[in-house]
């Protein structure tokens, strides 16, 4: 039995090693590109400790205009007179405002659908979820149309109103569930004391939701931070986010995976402090509901 047990518990141990070093290899691999010099990362060889690290790849892309990067070909000029710091701060304004308002909206429309009756309800509700099921491949152009006619294209303000619809019925949507599964009387008895929905909203059910609106929105947050078609199409050159800005290291004399590398780890750290942070929420809302009483 005892042999049985060792067996079952080796073998439980080495699929999970195996797990964490198909995770984990990707982000090492990642970090050592990131400060390999230029000639240790084609090499016919792999390097996987480089023996000369340098921080040069990080200075190209942060500060284009001192570094080396601004004189190598394949990198568009144009694109190294924006720095790095422009993706990152453009992502992080479009990403916060654009799912502030998905949350913030889709609160109130959830707490509709979930708590209000009234004709076509469901339908409505369902026509909403259908507007995710559309590729953002066949909406862009018309986006683009409007955007452009109000001298939208280029600035945050195009970004903020495209993320926000497409994360809005998702967010609508998740928030409904979480809401469903709180107990209707407790709006009844807060609006028995003299609340109104609005007050029922934020005094009763708002601190029992915030594990569902946490997870809710970093989903939002993921799918605005690594958005690229949008961001690709509707920006030129000064609002420009960080998936963008990493393309620019694809040129056509060849791939900067340098600089490529380091632009990409300093843009997945916001996503990864966020997660780190909200972890504690994070398990509470994905499992909010899954056991009935």
């Amino acid at each position: 039995m005892k042999i049985k047990k060792l067996a079952f518990l080796t073998g439980n141990f080495i699929i999970i090693a195996v797990v964490m070093i198909l995770t984990l290899l990707p982000i090492f691999w990642l970090v050592v590109t990131s400060i390999k010099p230029a000639g240790e990362i084609t090499t016919r060889v792999p390097i996987f400790i480089p023996t000369k690290p340098t921080l040069s790849n990080y200075k190209g892309v942060f500060f284009p205009e001192t570094g080396s990067l601004y004189q190598k070909a394949g990198v568009a000029r144009e694109m190294l007179s924006v720095t790095g710091w422009v993706g990152i701060k453009n992502s992080i304004i479009v990403t916060l405002l654009s799912t502030g308002l998905a949350i913030g909206i889709g609160l109130l429309a959830a707490y509709a659908f979930a708590r209000l009756r009234f004709k076509g309800r469901d339908t409505l509700a369902f026509w909403l979820l259908s507007t995710k099921m559309f590729p953002p491949a066949t909406v862009i152009l018309p986006i683009f149309i409007m955007m452009n006619r109000f001298r939208l294209v280029d600035t945050q303000i195009a970004l903020i109103l495209a993320y926000l619809v497409f994360n809005l019925p998702f967010s609508v949507w998740m928030l409904r569930g979480f809401f469903t599964e709180i107990p209707r009387e407790l709006d009844e008895c807060a609006m028995v004391d003299g609340c109104s929905h609005l007050g029922a909203l934020a005094k009763i059910i708002l601190p029992l939701l915030i594990p569902g609106i946490i997870v809710t929105a970093i989903f939002c947050f993921i799918f605005s931070w690594n958005e690229f078609l949008f961001a690709l199409i509707l920006t030129r050159v000064k609002a420009q986010t960080f998936p963008v800005q990493v393309s620019a290291f694809l040129g056509v004399k060849g791939i900067q995976w340098g600089p490529m590398a380091a632009f990409g780890l300093a843009g997945s750290i916001p996503p990864l402090v966020l997660a780190i942070a909200a972890q504690r929420y994070l398990v509470r809302g994905l499992t909010y509901g899954a056991v009935k009483e």
